[in-house]
Protein backbone atom coordinates (compact mmCIF):
# COMPACT_ATOMS: atom_id res chain seq x y z
CA UNK A 1 0.00 0.00 0.00
CA UNK A 2 2.94 2.28 0.91
CA UNK A 3 4.34 1.75 -2.76
CA UNK A 4 0.92 2.57 -4.10
CA UNK A 5 1.08 5.99 -2.81
CA UNK A 6 4.33 6.47 -2.86
CA UNK A 7 4.20 6.16 -6.92
CA UNK A 8 0.97 8.24 -6.91
CA UNK A 9 2.56 11.03 -4.92
CA UNK A 10 5.74 11.00 -6.93
CA UNK A 11 3.76 10.93 -10.21
CA UNK A 12 1.81 13.97 -9.04
CA UNK A 13 4.70 16.03 -7.72
CA UNK A 14 6.93 15.11 -11.07
CA UNK A 15 3.76 16.32 -13.02
CA UNK A 16 3.70 19.21 -11.03
CA UNK A 17 6.94 19.94 -11.31
CA UNK A 18 6.84 19.46 -15.20
CA UNK A 19 4.37 21.64 -15.66
CA UNK A 20 5.65 24.44 -13.54
CA UNK A 21 8.64 25.26 -15.64
CA UNK A 22 7.01 23.88 -18.76
CA UNK A 23 9.97 21.09 -19.32
CA UNK A 24 9.66 20.44 -23.29
CA UNK A 25 10.20 16.46 -23.02
CA UNK A 26 10.87 15.29 -26.32
CA UNK A 27 8.03 12.75 -27.21
CA UNK A 28 8.42 8.85 -28.94
CA UNK A 29 5.22 8.89 -30.07
CA UNK A 30 6.88 6.39 -32.65
CA UNK A 31 8.60 3.85 -30.42
CA UNK A 32 5.95 3.51 -27.28
CA UNK A 33 7.87 3.96 -23.99
CA UNK A 34 8.95 6.33 -21.47
CA UNK A 35 6.47 8.63 -23.77
CA UNK A 36 5.21 10.81 -21.44
CA UNK A 37 8.34 11.35 -19.39
CA UNK A 38 6.34 10.41 -15.58
CA UNK A 39 8.58 7.44 -15.24
CA UNK A 40 6.27 4.58 -16.19
CA UNK A 41 7.28 1.88 -18.41
CA UNK A 42 6.22 1.03 -22.60
CA UNK A 43 6.51 -1.86 -24.26
CA UNK A 44 8.38 -0.93 -27.42
CA UNK A 45 5.86 -2.91 -30.00
CA UNK A 46 7.78 -1.49 -33.04
CA UNK A 47 10.77 -4.03 -32.78
CA UNK A 48 9.85 -6.41 -30.01
CA UNK A 49 6.78 -8.50 -29.80
CA UNK A 50 4.63 -8.82 -26.33
CA UNK A 51 5.78 -11.82 -25.95
CA UNK A 52 9.35 -11.08 -25.09
CA UNK A 53 8.17 -8.28 -22.69
CA UNK A 54 5.90 -10.68 -20.88
CA UNK A 55 8.84 -12.98 -20.63
CA UNK A 56 11.32 -9.91 -19.42
CA UNK A 57 9.18 -8.65 -17.02
CA UNK A 58 8.07 -12.35 -15.52
CA UNK A 59 12.09 -13.45 -15.32
CA UNK A 60 13.06 -9.83 -14.00
CA UNK A 61 10.60 -10.16 -11.14
CA UNK A 62 11.51 -13.42 -10.53
CA UNK A 63 15.12 -12.98 -10.36
CA UNK A 64 14.69 -10.11 -8.03
CA UNK A 65 12.56 -11.76 -5.78
CA UNK A 66 15.14 -14.49 -6.38
CA UNK A 67 17.80 -12.58 -5.00
CA UNK A 68 15.22 -10.49 -2.24
CA UNK A 69 15.08 -14.17 -0.42
CA UNK A 70 18.63 -15.19 -0.98
CA UNK A 71 20.46 -12.49 0.70
CA UNK A 72 17.53 -11.39 3.45
CA UNK A 73 16.28 -15.05 4.34
CA UNK A 74 18.50 -17.90 3.68
CA UNK A 75 20.73 -18.80 6.32
CA UNK A 76 23.94 -18.44 4.21
CA UNK A 77 22.85 -14.77 3.82
CA UNK A 78 25.86 -12.65 3.98
CA UNK A 79 26.61 -11.57 7.63
CA UNK A 80 27.25 -7.55 6.74
CA UNK A 81 24.13 -5.75 5.64
CA UNK A 82 24.46 -5.79 2.01
CA UNK A 83 21.46 -6.09 1.04
CA UNK A 84 20.50 -3.08 -0.37
CA UNK A 85 23.65 -3.00 -2.92
CA UNK A 86 22.43 -6.60 -4.11
CA UNK A 87 19.04 -5.62 -4.98
CA UNK A 88 19.44 -2.29 -6.29
CA UNK A 89 22.56 -3.87 -8.45
CA UNK A 90 19.72 -6.25 -9.48
CA UNK A 91 17.56 -3.46 -10.47
CA UNK A 92 19.97 -1.53 -11.94
CA UNK A 93 21.42 -4.07 -14.33
CA UNK A 94 17.92 -5.38 -15.18
CA UNK A 95 16.95 -1.75 -16.19
CA UNK A 96 19.98 -1.25 -18.19
CA UNK A 97 19.57 -4.76 -20.28
CA UNK A 98 16.02 -4.76 -20.88
CA UNK A 99 14.63 -1.11 -20.03
CA UNK A 100 14.00 0.01 -24.14
CA UNK A 101 12.80 -3.32 -24.34
CA UNK A 102 10.21 -3.54 -22.22
CA UNK A 103 10.45 -0.65 -19.70
CA UNK A 104 11.95 -2.93 -16.71
CA UNK A 105 8.36 -2.26 -14.93
CA UNK A 106 9.36 -4.83 -12.12
CA UNK A 107 6.63 -3.45 -9.67
CA UNK A 108 3.42 -3.28 -10.51
CA UNK A 109 2.75 -0.42 -7.42
CA UNK A 110 5.07 1.77 -9.08
CA UNK A 111 4.19 1.52 -12.71
CA UNK A 112 0.56 2.09 -11.75
CA UNK A 113 0.53 6.10 -10.16
CA UNK A 114 2.28 7.95 -13.22
CA UNK A 115 -0.03 5.88 -15.64
CA UNK A 116 -2.93 7.21 -13.82
CA UNK A 117 -1.71 10.13 -12.89
CA UNK A 118 -0.80 11.28 -16.66
CA UNK A 119 -4.04 10.30 -17.46
CA UNK A 120 -3.00 7.44 -19.94
CA UNK A 121 -3.97 4.33 -18.17
CA UNK A 122 -7.59 4.49 -19.83
CA UNK A 123 -6.18 4.98 -23.30
CA UNK A 124 -5.51 2.82 -25.82
CA UNK A 125 -1.83 3.56 -26.06
CA UNK A 126 -0.88 2.04 -22.82
CA UNK A 127 -2.29 -1.01 -24.39
CA UNK A 128 0.37 -3.26 -22.89
CA UNK A 129 -0.32 -2.26 -19.18
CA UNK A 130 -1.41 -5.35 -18.69
CA UNK A 131 2.27 -6.92 -18.88
CA UNK A 132 2.98 -4.26 -15.99
CA UNK A 133 0.06 -5.45 -13.79
CA UNK A 134 0.24 -9.00 -13.62
CA UNK A 135 2.99 -10.77 -15.14
CA UNK A 136 5.64 -9.14 -12.03
CA UNK A 137 3.07 -11.32 -9.29
CA UNK A 138 3.47 -13.90 -11.83
CA UNK A 139 7.26 -13.77 -11.57
CA UNK A 140 7.73 -13.13 -7.84
CA UNK A 141 5.03 -15.92 -7.30
CA UNK A 142 7.05 -18.91 -8.94
CA UNK A 143 10.15 -17.20 -7.58
CA UNK A 144 8.62 -17.69 -4.14
CA UNK A 145 7.36 -21.44 -4.82
CA UNK A 146 10.65 -22.08 -6.06
CA UNK A 147 12.27 -21.19 -3.19
CA UNK A 148 9.98 -22.61 -0.83
CA UNK A 149 9.68 -25.93 -2.67
CA UNK A 150 13.43 -26.68 -3.34
CA UNK A 151 15.16 -24.69 -0.19
CA UNK A 152 13.20 -25.30 2.38
CA UNK A 153 14.36 -28.08 5.00
CA UNK A 154 11.58 -30.25 5.71
CA UNK A 155 13.53 -32.49 7.90
CA UNK A 156 14.41 -30.18 10.35
CA UNK A 157 18.18 -32.12 10.15
CA UNK A 158 19.74 -28.41 9.73
CA UNK A 159 18.18 -26.97 12.87
CA UNK A 160 19.02 -29.84 15.00
CA UNK A 161 22.82 -29.15 13.76
CA UNK A 162 22.22 -25.52 14.97
CA UNK A 163 21.29 -26.36 18.34
CA UNK A 164 23.84 -28.72 18.72
CA UNK A 165 26.52 -26.23 17.27
CA UNK A 166 25.40 -23.63 20.00
CA UNK A 167 27.84 -25.12 23.06
CA UNK A 168 24.97 -25.70 25.47
CA UNK A 169 24.26 -21.72 24.82
CA UNK A 170 20.04 -21.27 24.57
CA UNK A 171 19.92 -21.23 20.74
CA UNK A 172 17.46 -18.72 20.78
CA UNK A 173 20.10 -16.77 22.02
CA UNK A 174 23.10 -18.53 20.35
CA UNK A 175 21.71 -17.79 16.46
CA UNK A 176 18.06 -16.06 17.11
CA UNK A 177 18.18 -15.27 13.20
CA UNK A 178 18.32 -19.50 12.12
CA UNK A 179 15.62 -20.15 15.51
CA UNK A 180 12.46 -18.29 13.68
CA UNK A 181 10.70 -20.76 12.54
CA UNK A 182 11.56 -23.80 10.09
CA UNK A 183 15.12 -23.65 9.02
CA UNK A 184 15.92 -23.42 5.37
CA UNK A 185 18.48 -26.16 3.65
Amino acid sequence: MAQTIGSFLAAGLLRMHKNQFNFNIRRLDETKYWKNGLGFPHMNTLEYTTFSGVMLEFFGTFFLCWIILFTALHHTRPKSDVYGICVGGMVGLWIMAVGGISGAGLNPQRVIGPAVVSGEFWTYSYHNGWIYYGIPWLGGLAAGYAYYYIFVDWSLKEHQSIINNCGGEDPATCCPAQMDGVVLK
